[in-house]
């Protein structure tokens, strides 16, 4: 904080209140009280609010309507009443009570910082004054603290997420063979502002196609673990049994595009079966007892459904 007074014209006094308007003593004073403001924790920042702050000290006359005006101004050198910083644009408001001195006025400054900060400047100063044609007036000077702030909310953007896993697979340029008909994506977050209440988006693609792509909300809870549940999607199978004979599977995919069916009865080779031009693949296995089937099907751009099992049981000759 600054405060120039016009019966000092060559000093910057940073110490003690900050005085608007005119004031008397022995002597006549007029003076202006200038705020700098470092701007450089808000680089690269997503600003939401900005406001300068600062409770009223005293008012020299509650009879006279409260006149004071904030002001982004330019300084050139030390602030001093002879050198006063060039006034470029006047802050609406402020915003206050109807207390004759108020514990809080506020100015919204958000547009002036974001326009700064846009600019590259690492620094920003506001003017705080009586409006001009009442300053001479000793009836509308104000004290008022001189810790005024810049109040600021803002979010840091978040890094990029890393161990990124779909269930058990690491995710890159292999497709993983999923056992789940409801896969789990996984990742690490990374956010300097923290992790609780963090969300992003994962994009998943429907039958390899990004025109058919969806996107799903991924909340991060305790930690910095992000996890979620994708979508069902997989097919259905038909059941035919008959004792002692080979049984009969119609499987028809609910990923669009696929091409094939993937088909395994457990702890034995998976199978492969094209679909036919009716959207359905079909295939036969013989079994003297129970067992556990598992059906997927893939695009031919690689894409894999999610699981179905089915367990049956086959009555012994």
């Amino acid at each position: 904080m600054v405060t120039t007074d016009f019966k000092r014209p060559s000093e910057s006094m940073t110490t003690g209140d900050a005085r608007v308007g005119a004031w008397r003593d022995d002597k006549h004073h007029l003076g202006k009280s200038d705020f700098t403001y470092d701007l450089t924790p808000l680089k690269d920042k997503q600003l939401f609010t900005a406001i300068v702050r600062t409770p009223e000290k005293a008012a020299n006359d509650c009879a006279k309507p409260r006149a004071t005006r904030l002001w982004l101004v330019e300084p050139q050198g030390a602030i001093t009443w002879t050198n006063q910083p060039a006034e470029i644009s006047k802050v609406d408001g402020p915003n206050a009570g109807q207390d004759c001195v108020a514990p809080r006025l506020n100015w919204n400054v958000a547009e002036l910082v974001e326009n700064a900060l846009a600019q590259g400047r690492t620094k920003i100063t506001f003017a705080l004054r009586i409006a001009e044609e009442f300053q001479g007036e000793v009836g509308h000077g104000r004290t008022y603290d001189p810790a005024a702030v810049l109040a600021t909310e803002f979010n840091t953007p978040p890094g990029t997420p890393t161990g990124l896993k779909l269930d058990i697979h690491d995710c890159g340029s292999t497709t993983p063979f999923l056992s789940s008909t409801q896969p789990r994506v996984r990742a690490i977050v990374h956010d300097s502002d923290g992790h609780y209440g963090l969300e992003g988006t994962v994009r998943v693609l429907a039958g390899g196609r990004a025109g058919a792509a969806r996107r799903v909300r991924v909340a991060v809870g305790r930690g910095r673990n992000a996890r979620q549940l994708l979508p069902r999607g997989h097919g259905r199978g038909r059941r035919h049994v008959r004792p002692g004979q080979p049984i009969e599977f119609v499987v028809t995919p609910a990923l669009p595009g696929s091409h094939e069916v993937l088909w395994y009865i457990a702890f034995n080779t998976p199978q492969v079966v094209p679909v036919g031009a009716d959207g359905r693949a079909r295939f036969t296995y013989a079994s003297g007892g129970s067992f556990e089937l598992t059906v997927s099907s893939r695009t031919p751009d690689g894409i894999v459904s999610g699981d179905v099992r089915r367990s049956y049981q086959v009555p012994q000759q």
